[in-house]
């Protein structure tokens, strides 16, 4: 492109940004780069922006490796905004969409953002600076012959089809209707299939697989599923458990056939993970479950299985559930889920603070897998646990595929659709509805008793009234407009 040969700093531009919070919090001994407003000076989004010889030339000049660390500023791209400020270098936007020469475009939102269909713009260009994407995409990326075809094809697929069809018809865990076909299935890489190719198999079997179900209550339709369990353990070999929260349950009143009940408190999962660990990744109620799979999976007490499922108990299996598990003994995946993405696309909005919390990807592009029901390896569990205690963190519907995806000797597969008639984060469903839409041997989630759907219902209308009373204050509020 023709661009300067001095004085360039360019890229996507970011005006008026505040300190964040976590791992962007900006330490009070560094307030003084704030302006009046609390902002901070104009800078080049740090994914990639573009500086001429001598812009690096003043960078290098102001590099002091004798410095203390504890004493430089934390934020490298707002750090080079305001060296560069002092040779009067300022941040420029790079977009270029001319229709003769070479074009490019380094923008941050465009991306980001899914404000409209972004494939016909990205596509018009010859270089794109695409940011945040995730290691899978970056893996198929450099294995097509075309880098640029292939990030014009699929990288944008799921967030244009989020905007276009955002409109209630579609739910987004509708595995069935919702993503391209070729992205239901989550297959891996060139790179990673050649290097599982080389190693040794697993000697699997029901005697090596757990099968936990993950209990905080007793009601209609967990009754349902501990009457299975204790089924279950006395007509197959696997290992029956149930993960049982202490604080609100009996173990006398879970007991039955052969089940192994192991306990665990919300307590005891704080006392053993670091605190962003535990807040982030056990989920929006700080509950236990989570945390405490992995605790007991990278146990001595589970070191006589390869892998565990571990079931929520508003998850319904139609037909024997012995059967259901046993489809997949011979399976060696690491991770196994019915739902997985490769890139969520705004759920359940662009940004959410418990996907920024996970340092394995960005907040608005992940990996994404609703985990009400999966089976994960003990290995795999090993993995998450180092990484959570290295006080690091994410929700885990994002930690789980992410981080395995990540892990050349992690392997993941979709439970696929033919096993599930309708597993999904919402809406809610009642036994009736697993009665009317019967398939043998298939998954429902979730599955609620009936006064919970209709608890949910009375709040959900009760702040739609508060909602539109305070749309309707604040039209009569506003001031009068005069032509």
């Amino acid at each position: 492109p023709n661009l300067p040969e001095r004085g360039l700093y360019g890229g996507h531009v970011v005006s008026e940004a505040s300190p964040g919070r976590g791992k962007y919090r900006l330490q009070e001994e560094f307030w003084g780069v704030l302006d009046e407003d609390g902002h901070y000076p104009d800078y080049c989004f740090g994914g990639m922006y573009m500086l001429s010889s001598d812009a690096v030339a003043t960078l290098a000049a102001h590099h002091n490796p004798l410095a203390n660390p504890n004493t430089l500023f934390p934020f490298e791209e707002i750090n080079t905004a305001m060296v560069l400020k002092n040779v009067a270098i300022y941040p420029v936007p790079l977009m270029s969409n001319h229709s003769s020469g070479t074009k490019f475009i380094l923008s941050h939102d465009i991306y980001t953002n899914c404000s409209h269909d972004v494939v016909p713009t990205l596509c018009a260009n010859d270089y794109v600076a695409y940011q945040p994407v995730s290691t899978w995409m970056m893996q198929n990326a450099h294995a097509a012959e075309s880098i640029h075809q292939f990030a014009c094809k699929v990288l944008d697929v799921d967030h244009s089809r989020f905007v276009r069809e955002k409109n209630g018809t579609l739910e987004y865990y509708d595995i069935q209707a919702w993503y391209e076909p070729e992205r239901v299935v989550y297959q891996p890489t060139p790179m990673i299939a050649s290097i599982q190719a080389g190693q040794e198999p697993r000697i699997l079997s029901e005697e090596t697989t757990a099968v936990v179900l993950v209990m905080h209550e007793i009601n209609e339709v967990s009754s349902i599923n501990l009457k299975r369990w204790h089924e279950m353990s006395l007509e197959s070999q696997f290992g029956v458990k149930i993960l049982y929260d202490a604080d609100h349950l009996n173990p006398s009143d879970l007991a039955g056939g052969n089940v192994e009940l192991i306990a665990m408190t919300a307590d005891e999962q704080r006392a053993i993970y670091p605190t962003v660990a535990y807040q982030t990744f056990s989920g929006l109620y700080g509950a236990p479950a989570k945390p405490a799979e992995i605790s007991w999976l990278v146990s001595e007490a589970s070191k006589e299985y390869a892998h565990a499922w571990f079931v929520e108990c508003d998850v319904v299996i139609s037909g024997n559930y012995t059967k259901m598990f046993r489809n997949f003994v011979r399976e060696s995946a690491d991770f196994m889920s019915p739902h997985m993405v490769e890139a969520a696309p705004g759920y359940p909005q662009t940004y959410w603070g418990f996907w920024g919390a996970c340092d394995l990807a960005s907040g608005a592009t992940h990996s994404h897998s609703l985990i009400s029901m999966h089976r994960v390896s003990r290995s795999f569990a090993k993995d998450i646990y180092d990484y959570l205690m290295s006080e690091r963190g994410g929700h885990h519907e994002y930690v789980f595929p992410q981080l395995c995806t990540m892990l050349p000797s992690c392997t993941m597969k979709q439970v696929g659709p033919e096993h599930t008639a309708y597993y999904r984060f919402r809406p809610r469903v009642g036994l009736a509805y697993v009665e009317q839409n019967y398939i043998p041997d298939r998954i429902y989630h979730p599955v609620k008793p009936l006064e919970v759907i209709e608890r949910i219902r009375i709040k959900a209308e009760e702040d739609d009234r508060k909602r539109q009373e305070a749309e309707e204050n604040s039209m009569n509020n506003q001031e009068p407009q005069y032509v």
